[in-house]
């Protein structure tokens, strides 16, 4: 097959939400871009977003914002954050057609609480603005050239002035977030900080918080702990699945876990934060000794945990009795 060659004025590598983002926000300025994906479908990631609601970002106040992120990532993103906060990044969208909701705990998300929404607002965009993206299309190099920057692909070698590189990290391959990104910037000359997992999911050791059927946690509070001292805390929902445990709380654990660097830490989930720990041993004994026919598991699921934990954990319980017995 002979090769292909274009020249444009921008070439993003990756269509995924930063991608598809920057794709519009250029032909809107009036550049001429392309936009290269190497997977089937753009946004594959953003449609996993958010327990596939896509939290879109959090309504607080730009310095709330940044001590949230903490060092080092807070003083890294504090120049783009500064330049599109919150609030403007909601007008963006909001003045593009998609309504927002913000909730309680000031994350934001496409009022239909669907991630499938967002993705359709970019391709929408993409095809008002006539953006050419072409999928399976993945990137070989990236290399400077006398006028700017040449992308070669399987069959392609595209030119622009400029490239954006869009891919995204390495903590989920499958998505297209395959670190060839990185290897293209250190290939231009950027420096390259080694990989350290963050905003992720965990492994759970104990076989009982992996459940054959996803098991949400809302509402709980969970500890990091390390050396025996508590070294973080975060809030939210917790999602049990069969492959590891995921959601807001986890993912922001993640984060500490990476900031701190981390080696040796054990969780603590509160998953009634509303109320002390002798305040839910009583709970649980007034239930118990009101319905004395009904089983641990029952009264766990009907007020403390999700029915496909609560099981599992009912066991876990009476295999650490004397007896096997409360």
């Amino acid at each position: 097959m002979d090769t292909i060659t274009h020249n444009t004025q921008l070439i993003i590598v990756g269509a995924g939400a930063a991608g598809l983002m920057a794709a519009i926000t250029a032909r809107e300025l009036g550049l001429p871009v392309v936009l290269l994906e190497r997977k089937h479908q753009p946004g594959r990631k953003l449609l996993m977003c958010g327990n596939n609601r896509c939290n879109l970002t959090h309504h607080e106040p730009l310095p709330e914002l940044l001590a949230h992120y903490g060092h080092p990532v807070g003083p890294f993103l504090e120049p783009a954050l500064t330049a599109l906060p919150p609030a403007t990044l909601c007008e963006w969208f909001e003045t593009r057609g998609l309504r927002l909701v913000t909730h309680k705990d000031r994350r934001v998300f496409p009022h239909s609480e669907k991630a499938a929404d967002v993705l359709h607002f970019f391709t929408d965009r993409l095809r008002a603005g006539n953006i050419p993206i072409v999928l399976n299309c993945p990137a070989v190099s990236v290399a400077p050239t006398a006028a700017g920057l040449a992308v070669e692909t399987t069959d392609m070698r595209l030119t622009a002035r400029y490239v954006l590189l869009a891919t995204g990290g390495v903590s989920y391959p499958k998505t297209g977030s395959v670190g060839d990104g990185q290897r293209f910037a250190k290939d231009c000359g950027h420096r390259v900080l080694p990989y350290r997992p963050g905003l992720a999911g965990f492994d759970l050791a104990e076989p009982w918080l992996t459940p054959r059927r996803d098991a949400p946690l809302p509402g709980a509070h969970l500890t990091v702990l390390a050396g025996g001292k508590r070294v973080a805390e975060t809030h939210g929902e917790i999602l049990f699945t069969n492959r590891g445990a995921y959601g807001p709380a986890m993912v922001d654990a993640s984060r500490a876990v990476a900031r701190l660097e981390l080696r040796d830490y054990t969780f603590e989930i509160d998953t009634c934060p509303q109320f002390a720990s002798d305040q839910v041993a009583g709970q649980l004994l007034r239930r118990a000794g009101k319905h004395p026919e009904f089983p641990l598991v029952k009264i766990l699921a009907d007020w403390l945990l999700p029915e496909t934990i609560a099981a599992p954990f009912a066991r876990h319980i009476l295999n650490t009795m004397p007896n096997g017995r409360l």
